[in-house]
């Protein structure tokens, strides 16, 4: 197999000097910035041609491999996720190292280490700088993953409010979450979702208890209540994982048929659910082979005229927090919250500005709440 535009060749592999670093990081961000691929280091070639697998020499595998990884993550802005490397064993102390590069859905990355700071791409006959229009292109394709991230958000919504969802939700206010990954729309990606019709715990609820599970038209989906499928009876929270990896979760904090009515008051109390939803759901994400970046949007549907509140004992009473205006508007898409990786440290964090719109859309702050 010749050398081309997802492949390259190389007969030794080395990291010692900055140069070397370098020239090895330009290497890994020309592959990202164009269409993935791999380097072979210990083979060697004529013409761009492989002849011959040498193999290169490897004392400590363990930590060779981690202070490559530990290169590719330091010396790279933004970081490129998905990148693997393998040994492949061909005597006692050589081997084959394999590295494949994942096309990046979150491009262009640019070689950052000692003051470098170039962008560099991919042709058949092998890595070469970026130039101002090639960069253009590369952050116009990012602005067109968000535009189609939204697009394909709004379009869920829209379903949900027309009793177009996976299962049928009573009437009542809605928590909306969807984690979208940059790399979804490729026609490639469809994921393995067997281990849901498994186990059907494997894709949790936000809040309440799974008491039904199967296959759909758009993937796999997961629900409270048990549904007569010839005469469905409404349910208060889904979660339907599609086939190339978004997840959207909604769930309603009661049952107003038990309650009722409709409450004009939601918990403040649902943001711990969120955050515990979205370290949950990126775990599953992890689990079937998606890798980061992922959008993460949250929603509110249906609470105009209601107000944020806080639960007191009786647990079932809610009380107005001090002064709440009642959100004037119906629906609050908040804006997306990009996660660059699967750290659910963070998420806690990186949350709190989108939940500081809800309270400041309600005339609150973080501190009234504390």
């Amino acid at each position: 197999m010749s050398e081309g535009i997802t492949i390259d060749y190389k007969k030794v592999l080395n990291i010692q000097k900055p140069s070397d670093k370098k020239e090895f990081l330009n290497d890994i961000s020309s592959f990202a910035n164009t269409q993935g691929g791999y380097i072979i280091y210990g083979m060697k070639e004529e013409k761009g041609i492989a002849s011959e697998l040498c193999g290169i020499t490897l004392e400590n595998t363990d930590i060779g491999i981690q202070k490559l990884e530990n290169l590719i993550r330091d010396g790279l802005e933004p970081r490129v996720y998905g990148t693997q490397i393998k040994p492949i064993n061909l005597s006692s102390d050589r081997y084959a190292l394999v590295i494949r590069i994942p096309r990046s859905f979150n491009p262009p990355h640019m070689v950052t280490i000692d003051g470098h700071r170039k962008f560099y791409g991919r042709n058949s006959s092998g890595k070469y700088p970026l130039n101002v229009e090639d960069l253009r292109i590369l952050f116009g394709l990012a602005d067109e993953i968000t535009k189609k991230a939204k697009e394909f958000c709004y379009d869920r919504l829209f379903k949900i409010k027309s009793s177009q969802s996976p299962v049928p939700l009573l009437e009542g206010p809605k928590y909306v979450l969807h984690l979208i990954p940059f790399g979804s729309f490729r026609s490639t990606s469809n994921y393995d979702l067997s281990q849901f019709e498994k186990n059907r715990k494997n894709l949790p609820n936000i809040k309440w208890v799974i008491h039904d599970g199967r296959y759909n038209f758009d993937g796999f989906v997961t629900h409270s209540g048990y549904i007569n499928r010839n005469n469905p009876e409404p349910t208060r929270s889904y979660t339907q994982i599609f086939r190339n990896g978004i997840i959207e979760a909604v769930y309603m904090e009661y049952d107003p048929r038990v309650k009722g009515k409709i409450r004009k008051i939601i918990d403040i109390n649902y943001e711990s659910q969120i955050i515990n939803a979205i370290t949950k759901y990126l775990g599953i994400q992890q689990s079937i082979g998606i890798t980061p970046p992922v959008f993460v949007i949250f929603t509110l549907l249906g609470v105009e005229d209601i107000c944020i509140g806080h639960r007191e004992f009786p647990e079932s009473n809610l009380s107005p927090l001090i002064d709440p205006i009642p959100f004037t508007q119906d629906d609050l898409i908040l804006p997306e919250v990009v996660f660059s990786n699967f750290d659910n440290s963070q998420i806690e964090q990186q949350m709190r500005q989108v939940f500081d719109i809800v309270l400041n859309t309600a005339n609150l702050t973080r501190e009234e709440i504390t």
